[in-house]
């Protein structure tokens, strides 16, 4: 697995330099390192309560609306042995109603999520919709329909970790940044990005070594974000904290930190 993931990334970054010297005006590149106290996914607690560490690079597509990234988690390989996911993203972005109260920004994806530790893999197909100018407060609502199915490709899959979990999700957010004055040097005001989501989960995924999850309402989550620029970096320090409301998919609420690190060129 580790082998694979580092040609992979090699292969990714050979790519984006031959394309930045080609079509350097054109090509969007966005490289980000993450680390979070505890790696939940859709309310799930993928290491338990274990940090994780999570890179990623994004490539814009010449501002044709697509993009490709490629996603890992990594934990503490001292801890959890299950420690490895990389995940590769096709996503498209548009507009639609430009101009309109009720614009509306649409992102359509087709996300691989590769286990190769667990011998599973699960494919993901997606669309979301947001709508930034509705509300005149500038509360921008949201929704994000998902559908996941498995594909054992390596093997049969352990049944313990539940490879043959599949089935849709439901999303629905609210966000909307506030502006403070800033507290920072030099700095005149600071932008807070306020979050809320409640999530509907119809058989999508699975608890490590739990049930395939019910079909109910599964979790809301709360969440706060800024950017702070560093020369040419943005870190981004957030607080999220996950009320969970289905045992299937999570026993307990929880409270995340994430420290972010990211650069676009």
């Amino acid at each position: 697995m580790r082998q694979n993931g580092v040609l992979f990334v090699v292969v990714i970054l050979l790519t984006m330099t031959g394309f930045t010297q080609a079509e350097q005006d054109k090509l969007g590149v966005e490289v980000d390192v993450t680390w979070v106290s505890k790696y939940l996914w859709h309310g799930f607690p993928v290491f338990d309560d274990q940090p994780a560490f999570h890179p990623s690079i994004n490539l814009d597509l010449y501002d044709t609306g697509f993009s490709i990234k490629v996603w890992g988690a990594f934990g503490d390989a001292s801890r959890v042995k299950t420690y490895q996911e990389f995940d590769y993203t096709l996503a498209y972005d548009c507009r639609a109603f430009e101009g309109a109260d009720y614009a509306t920004d649409i992102r359509f994806n087709f996300i691989f999520y590769d286990f190769k530790e667990w011998g599973i893999d699960k494919h993901e197909v997606g669309a979301g919709f947001t709508w930034p100018n509705i509300c005149p407060t500038g509360i921008v609502p949201g929704y994000y329909f998902g559908c996941m199915w498995p594909r054992t490709h390596y093997g049969t899959g352990d049944s313990y970790l539940q490879g043959d979990a599949s089935g849709f999700i439901h999303v629905f957010s609210l966000a909307y940044d506030l502006t403070v004055p800033g507290f920072l040097p030099d700095t005149d005001e600071q932008v807070l990005n306020l979050t809320t989501d409640l999530t509907y989960n119809d058989g999508y995924g699975a608890r490590y070594g739990g049930p395939t999850a019910d079909h109910d309402w599964s979790h809301t989550t709360f969440g706060i974000a800024t950017d702070i620029a560093i020369g040419e970096l943005t870190f981004t320090p957030a607080v999220y904290y996950q009320i969970s409301m289905d045992k299937s998919v999570n026993d307990e609420d929880e409270l995340v930190t994430g420290l972010s690190l990211s650069h676009r060129f």
